[in-house]
This record gives C-alpha cells, structure tokens and sequence, in this order.
C-alpha cells in the first residue's frame, strides 16, 4: 500500500498485519520521486521482505 495517511503508522505500531506500507507525507515529494522510490522497493524488496514493515519515501 502507498499512502500519505498517517492512521497506517498508527496501526502498523499497533501491530496489526499488512502486505507492507510505503509512506510518503503528503505534498512532501513530486510525483516523479515518489514513483523512484516505489520503483527501487519494488526492486530491491520482495513480497515476503516487505510485508510487515513501513518502508518511508
């Protein structure tokens, strides 16, 4: 999940499980970034290495 939403960090510290969360506050990068960052997760992390962690772009 890509969010800006903080309540996902909230649940995340809460322990509730997820395929994982990529975090960007809002309005704090271009779109351009955002889609670098998801893109080297995407290829540096696999499913089973992102689920449970909040990755912050």
């Amino acid at each position: 999940m890509v969010t800006h939403d903080s309540d996902f960090l909230r649940l995340h510290a809460h322990g509730v499980a997820h395929a994982g969360i990529a975090y960007c506050p809002q309005e704090s990068l271009t779109i351009g970034e955002m889609l670098r960052g998801l893109a080297l997760i995407h290829d540096l992390l696999t499913p089973e290495e992102i689920a449970g962690r909040v990755e912050y772009l």
